[in-house]
């Protein structure tokens, strides 16, 4: 390889070394790539189901529960994880009718804490798939005010026969001919206790993405407790199992995502601050200085000054390469080239990068 074919060769690398850099920096300024959605809120609604020392344990009962309400606001740390701040109020649950014992309760309950959450899609902040499973897990606090169904609307107490009805007088008392049958009222107006606890949540759902800031979270939390009183089954001397009591919360939650999906920028380089007749000039001299250096000639070899070598020619421009000739003078410029490598990159006329490099060797070539 000559040295003018070496000098073209690091044109075209140079060039193409330079387009890369530019276009980098235009996409850093112009078309930076968004962080993902910060702040999520969301509001619930659902079921909440009391698990603890009353109720029934066998799977053909009823399993009884309440409503429920939420409120949270999440903190994304990433696409994929966040802390998610919680506010739970409703009411728990709980009855037992038998032969051993007939005991009730209502429990009012407010419950306050974070999650720390991980989602299972892609990392990828540009791919928002249409369901995405989740967990998390956390620490709240909850207070509870528990109440139950002693009494009817009279104030009388409520006393159970083994015959199954409730009756104004115990079955034991002395005048217990004389009772009268009872109906419960399900009021609960009698409060037996209430009290706080540390609670533990374990959180597991699915994300369903209805609009580019509205998604569903259809999602279950059991939520561990250290508190064996929310049911307060020592109402009429009754004791539970002495078992912490637990609750779970099935809820469907609407959420606003203030920071929407983003989407990928449309990359689109600038190469308006390029100065190619710089570029190109700076090779002509290159190539002037290399031409300047004569070739070394054998002693021997005698110089005919009428040899083709001393003859001045003019090189005409092919055919396929006279439309870069701008300026029709039969003789192709730097600022040219730098014409047709524009309409290169824009798109323009058709041209393919195997003209633009036909038209630099030709650039070199011609006298």
């Amino acid at each position: 390889m000559n040295a003018q074919s070496i000098l073209k060769t690091l044109m075209i690398v140079t060039i193409a070394i330079f387009f890369s850099q530019n276009a980098a920096a235009q996409y850093q300024i112009n078309d930076t790539i968004p962080n993902p959605p910060k702040i999520v809120v969301g509001i619930g609604a659902g079921m909440l189901t009391y698990y603890g020392d009353i109720g029934y344990h066998k799977l053909n009962q009823p399993v009884r529960f309440k409503r429920g309400y939420s409120i949270d606001v999440q903190k994304n740390f990433s696409k994929n994880f966040g802390v998610d701040i919680f506010l739970l109020g409703g009411n728990l649950f709980g009855e037992e009718n038998s032969i051993a014992r007939n005991v009730n309760f209502k429990s009012q309950i407010f419950n306050e804490g974070l999650i720390f959450r991980y989602n299972f899609g892609p990392k990828d902040p540009f791919k928002y798939p249409a369901v995405t499973p989740f967990i998390g897990a956390g620490i709240g606090y909850l207070s509870y005010v528990t109440k139950s169904d002693l009494l009817d609307a009279n104030g009388v107490a409520y006393n159970y026969w083994t015959d199954g009805t409730i009756r104004s007088l115990p079955q034991n008392d002395p005048h217990a001919d004389a009772a009268v049958k009872l109906n419960r009222d399900y009021t609960y107006e009698t409060e037996v206790g209430s009290g706080n606890s540390i609670t533990f949540p374990v959180n597991i759902g699915l994300k369903f993405q209805v609009t580019p800031n509205f998604f569903l979270r259809l999602e279950a939390t059991y939520n561990f407790t250290l508190t064996n009183k929310i049911d307060w089954v020592q109402v009429n001397q009754w004791t539970g199992n002495h078992s912490y009591d637990n609750y779970l919360y099935s809820a469907v939650t609407l959420n606003y995502d203030f920071g929407g999906m983003v989407k990928p920028p449309k990359y689109k380089a600038d190469y308006s601050g390029v100065d190619y007749d710089a570029i190109f000039k700076e090779g002509i001299e290159d190539e002037k200085k290399i031409n300047a250096e004569p070739p070394a000639i054998p002693e021997n070899q005698d110089v005919q000054p009428s040899s083709s070598a001393n003859e001045s020619t003019v090189n005409n421009i092919p055919n396929d390469l006279r439309v870069f000739d701008l300026n029709d003078d039969g003789y192709i410029e730097s600022s040219e080239i730098s014409a047709a490598i524009d309409k290169y990159f824009d798109q323009k006329d058709g041209i393919t990068v195997e003209q633009i490099y036909k038209l630099i060797d030709y650039f070199f070539d011609q006298k």
